[in-house]
């Protein structure tokens, strides 16, 4: 899976409100490299809400450009991130969706990257500029040296 795919995912029970078990949405903003760090792919993904909230940082996604989405969505650039290795994510209720046009990953990369509660370590903002890089993607502004 590589960068921009959005996909669906039945029964994630993950943060669950209430108690209860619901699908989620979410886009796919990358993947580690595989190293001696990384011994396997990691991807990031980050989740993708009908809920409206006033005053954060967001993109919205409308059904006119993205009709797979099942409604009118937000993404909230304060929200956290979600990794999972491809083990974790073969033989679960995942489909992919669709696919993010590039103007809305580079704002989606953007937002992420100056939100003053980054939920991403230094390191996979290097790896989601790369593997946003790899889809052509160019001209990002590359996250702050790592310390």
């Amino acid at each position: 899976m590589h960068a921009g795919k959005v996909i669906r995912w039945i029964n994630f029970r993950e943060r669950q409100y209430g108690g209860k078990i619901k699908p989620r949405w979410f886009v796919c903003l990358g993947n580690t490299r595989v190293s001696g760090a990384y011994p396997e792919k990691i991807y990031y993904f980050h989740s993708i809400t009908r809920t409206r909230r006033v005053g954060i940082r967001h993109i919205s996604f409308n059904l006119s450009k993205y009709p797979f989405l099942t409604e009118s969505s937000y993404l909230y650039f304060n929200e956290g991130k979600y990794s999972y290795t491809e083990q974790d994510i073969a033989n679960k209720d995942i489909s992919i969706k669709g696919e993010m046009d590039k103007l809305d990953l580079k704002i989606i990369y953007d937002g992420i990257l100056h939100e003053p509660r980054k939920s991403y370590t230094d390191m996979e903002l290097f790896d989601i500029h790369d593997s946003l890089n790899s889809i052509g993607l160019h001209g990002l502004k590359k996250p702050s040296p790592i310390r």
